[in-house]
């Protein structure tokens, strides 16, 4: 269920990306490409993916840097008793232990751990872009 969530929140400014990305092809190669015979599915494989493949990457890059964040607030939007058991995450974790539990240092231990696992993500991520595609963030 948060995944479906995530994904409803952020679709909006992906497309908004993806959809600039498109308008920057000059329609003079997709027009040449039509006169030589290249139907719709050959314009999008041989013209369009590869003229947008830095920015899907990049995009790729950036939510590879919140797939383990939930924000707490959705979270226990969606909490109930009955399910309280199967939707405990980390940021709802940290949330209890450290402001509920007063456990501060316990919380932000853990929070820095969630944290790291993001950045190891991020980095390999990021390599693998690097090395596949010549296209990374930094």
């Amino acid at each position: 269920m948060y995944t479906i969530t995530n994904l409803w929140q952020h679709v909006g400014f992906s497309a908004i990306v993806y959809l600039a990305a498109l308008n920057s092809i000059d329609p003079s190669i997709v027009e040449s490409a039509r006169i030589d015979g290249a139907n719709k599915f050959k314009v999008m494989m041989k013209i369009q993916i590869p003229w947008i493949l830095p920015v899907i990457i990049t995009m790729l890059i950036l939510h590879m840097g919140h797939i383990l964040s939930v924000s707490v607030d959705k979270v226990l939007l969606m909490q109930t008793d009955l399910n309280i058991s199967a939707s405990e995450v980390i940021a709802t974790y940290v949330y209890k232990a450290g402001i509920q539990g007063a456990q501060y240092g316990f919380a932000s231990a853990v929070g820095l751990f969630n944290n790291c696992i993001n950045m190891v993500m991020l980095l390999l991520i990021n390599w693998l872009s690097k090395r596949f595609s010549e296209t990374s963030i930094f």
